[in-house]
């Protein structure tokens, strides 16, 4: 409780009380959350942001999770059919995930993590927006391949990830690019 709080009143003094005030009295000191602002970022679709917090929670469907569960039948992949998925297969082990990360890389000349831990206020922004919307899109594919038991090949969903950071690039640049991105845009 806040030490201006006492015996059901507030204390006065020189600030007096504010609903701001009352409000983090009542909401009381918490930790930062690890890993919040990897993930919920302004330039982000939200979305796409909340994909990637159950992706780093461990927390979706995912066909083994189903199986340990039994609802699925089996633990085998959609996307390429061997072993059991799990989120570090789906997004980063699946060759049909590496495709599109490596094609994605190659379109930004740079790897996604080494931009976001690396690059320029913009690299940073755009590599976690990028990486957000690659892991959105392999989630939404993969349900797409569970229903209708085809998939679109990688250099589609690249083309639809490389739309949506062009659309988003547009509206969060109103102001001047620094000279060392302007090749990089």
């Amino acid at each position: 409780m806040d030490a201006r709080y006492v015996n059901n009143s507030w204390m006065p003094d020189l600030m007096g009380y504010s609903v701001g005030s009352g409000y983090c009295c009542l909401q009381g000191i918490h930790p930062p959350v690890p890993r919040y602002s990897e993930i919920w970022d302004n330039w982000s679709v939200p979305k796409h942001s909340f994909i990637g917090w159950l992706i780093i929670h461990r927390a979706l469907n995912t066909r083994e999770k189903l199986y340990k569960l039994h609802l699925a039948t089996s633990d085998c992949r959609v996307l390429c059919e061997t072993e059991t998925k799990t989120h570090l297969h789906i997004f980063s082990e699946c060759p049909y995930s590496k495709k599109i990360i490596e094609m994605i890389e190659d379109w930004l000349h740079l790897t996604l993590d080494q931009g976001i831990i690396h690059g320029t206020v913009l690299q940073k922004h755009t590599c976690r927006m990028t990486k957000l919307a690659c892991w959105y899109h392999i989630w939404l594919e993969r349900n797409k391949c569970r229903i209708d038991m085809k998939f679109t090949r990688p250099v589609y969903i690249v083309k639809e990830i490389q739309k949506l950071v062009h659309a988003r690039l547009k509206h969060y640049l109103v102001y001047p690019v620094l000279n060392i991105d302007k090749h990089w845009v």
